[in-house]
């Protein structure tokens, strides 16, 4: 399987660009509430699971599970 290896916000969305996906961030001319980005990287991080990759994060075991990003699973 191949692997993305989450680093930062900024680097998600250019991944994700990078394999086609269209970031709609850019359509927004306004300032942006913490939950829309939130959301823009959430459906970075599904879209790039949709091509294949699992999303490995260095703070959690498992990162991306049934298209959602698992929190609950720190690493001690």
């Amino acid at each position: 399987m191949k692997v993305f290896n989450y680093e930062c916000f900024a680097g998600t969305l250019s991944f994700a660009e990078s394999l086609g996906w269209k970031c709609w961030l850019d359509e927004i001319m306004d300032e942006t509430e913490p939950d829309t980005i939130d959301q823009a990287e959430e459906d970075a991080l599904d879209y790039i699971v949709k091509q294949g990759y699992e999303i490995k994060h260095p703070e959690y075991k498992r990162v991306w599970h049934e298209d959602r990003l698992e929190k609950t699973n720190p690493i001690s």
